[in-house]
């Protein structure tokens, strides 16, 4: 009887402990198998077949596709646009940026004078890899640009 409560008692706490950590979630769906489980679905094959064909769970499929849906009101365009098909941004701690992908940051943000007129958020969904309009503004100031203008005056965003 003693035996039976207390491992009642245990499983009561690990449950809890498990509550407050969470559940791991796995490696995002690339955006191929993305761009086909949408694909397919506008095609009219049912969540459960589609799910098969790119073997992911169907619930994945699903969220996929609202997903997609709901990017394609906030962006326009098709649902099968790069820019829709982009994965949920997860919580937790932010990406450490390397050398290499500050370099495409400052290039695709300051390579002509219409990316240097554009919106931090703008940009960041124009970016190849997932990244928010906060990490544009950090890269790009400490490469020496404010505002998308060089601070010591090289290139200017405006004629003076």
């Amino acid at each position: 009887m003693l035996s039976s409560t207390s491992s009642t008692v245990k499983s009561e706490a690990d449950t809890e402990q498990k509550g407050r950590q969470g559940t791991k979630r796995g490696k995002e769906v690339g955006i191929g198998r993305r761009g086909a489980a949408v694909a397919l679905a506008k095609t009219g094959l049912p969540v459960r077949d589609i799910a098969k064909l790119i073997q992911v769970p169907s619930s994945t499929v699903s969220g996929i596709v609202q997903h997609a849906e709901q990017m394609v009101k906030i962006n326009g365009g098709d649902a099968l646009d790069d820019i829709n098909l982009k994965p949920k941004k997860r919580s937790g701690r932010p990406k450490k940026w390397t050398a290499e992908d500050r370099l495409v940051v400052v290039e695709l943000c300051t390579r002509d004078e219409t990316q240097r007129s554009k919106a931090h958020s703008t940009l960041a969904k124009e970016c190849p890899f997932p990244i928010d309009e906060h990490a544009i503004k950090k890269i790009l100031s400490e490469a020496g640009y404010d505002h998308r203008r060089d601070i010591s005056g090289d290139i200017p965003t405006s004629p003076q």
